[in-house]
């Protein structure tokens, strides 16, 4: 929220299967004209920190009901269970795809636009094509229009704020005319942000106060 109110974000997604859900929503309500759009979800990456379907879908699940860490075997992780180590069953994730979507226009009708937590849109061609589909039928777009182009090159878990900060200076004053893209997770290094991450990724709250950092301008912190 600080990063719209006192910053230069414009769109945020949310989990509608995450447990903090429903603060989100009132958080979001107080901010009408903040750009929502519904995150996607089928993993469940955190180790400290899970959550399930809202639907019943076994073949979306690990073995204790949650949704599995990652979508793909992590090479690193051997253990880990992934989305599509078993076949899908497609009817379950458009039941599941339909009722975060609906769940989130229950509660914030100006939603925008749906997107892909760690690229679940895309698990495989079925999948993709559903996602086509139900984007269509609800009039929620999946991909950005033609002609935005998307940031790269900002942040990293390695690098400290003040990195951040000078890497999105740098990437600013390097835009060439038109519309662009920037994706990253804002966050604090404090709190709830403490308790999550994976191997591998161990440093998300301070890699994510470091983004908060980059978006908020100095005299607002």
């Amino acid at each position: 929220m600080k990063v719209y109110t006192d910053g230069i974000s414009r769109s945020v997604e949310i989990l509608a299967t995450a447990p903090w859900f429903m603060e989100a929503v009132k958080m979001l309500k107080t901010q009408p004209n903040y750009d929502v759009g519904v995150h996607l979800c089928l993993t469940s990456e955190w180790e400290n920190l899970k959550w399930r379907p809202l639907t019943h879908a076994p073949s979306l699940t690990d073995a204790d009901g949650y949704f599995p860490q990652f979508i793909w075997e992590n090479k690193t992780l051997k253990n880990s269970a992934y989305l599509l180590q078993n076949p899908l069953n497609i009817a379950e994730v458009e039941r599941e795809f339909r009722a975060q979507i609906e769940l989130v226009k229950k509660y914030l009708p100006w939603t925008s636009h749906l997107s892909a937590h760690m690229g679940c849109t895309n698990d495989n061609a079925e999948v993709k094509a559903l996602t086509e589909r139900l984007s269509a039928e609800y009039k929620l777009p999946i991909q950005m229009p033609p002609g935005i182009l998307r940031i790269n090159g900002f942040g990293g878990a390695t690098k400290t704020p003040e990195q951040k900060e000078q890497d999105l200076v740098a990437i600013l004053k390097a835009l060439t005319p038109g519309t662009h893209f920037l994706v990253e997770h804002p966050g604090y290094d404090s709190g709830d942000t403490k308790g999550v991450g994976h191997t591998g990724y161990e440093n998300v709250a301070y890699d994510r106060e470091g983004v908060t950092r980059a978006f908020v301008p100095l005299s607002k912190r």
